[in-house]
């Protein structure tokens, strides 16, 4: 072992999961149902990108999703300001929460190659109309669940 207590020599490389293996893998029971929803619609799209050590990151992406839209219903019920412990009218602090979770959840899309620029590239999702379009799909889903 090297001093930052790795071993020396090349690093395995990541082993992919199979299609198969992916397809069996659903949803952790702790999701939130906006999380659920986001692992459904996502899964398709990350099985051929996915390897083993990218699940926690892909759960990750789910949770974020999850967050951006429980804070927007949240930011929905309680308006966009709120009265301070002081009694000042300030920024309802769920925008914080909101602003992290779009961050995190568009930094993990990117890392999926899920960004629009990365699907713009690849040859068959340019070919898919808008209305087949995963991403818009798990949008649409989510703004009908909020209704």
């Amino acid at each position: 072992m090297n001093h930052s207590g790795n071993t020396k020599g090349r690093q395995p490389k990541p082993t992919p999961l199979q299609t198969s293996e992916i397809d069996h893998i659903n949803a952790p029971t702790w999701f939130t149902p906006y999380a659920v929803l986001a692992f459904d619609q996502l899964k398709p799209l990350v099985v051929d990108r996915a390897k083993a050590e990218d699940l926690p990151l892909f759960y990750s992406m789910c949770v974020a999703f999850g967050k951006v839209m429980e804070s927007e219903e949240a930011i929905k019920e309680h308006g966009l300001t709120v009265v301070n412990e002081k009694g000042v009218i300030c920024k309802n602090p769920l925008w914080s929460v909101q602003k992290e979770a779009t961050q995190v959840f568009n930094a993990l899309c990117v890392k999926f190659a899920l960004s629009p620029v990365d699907r713009a590239r690849n040859a068959n999702e340019q070919a898919q109309q808008a209305a087949n379009d995963p991403m818009a799909h798990l949008l649409l889903k989510a703004q009908d669940k909020r209704v």
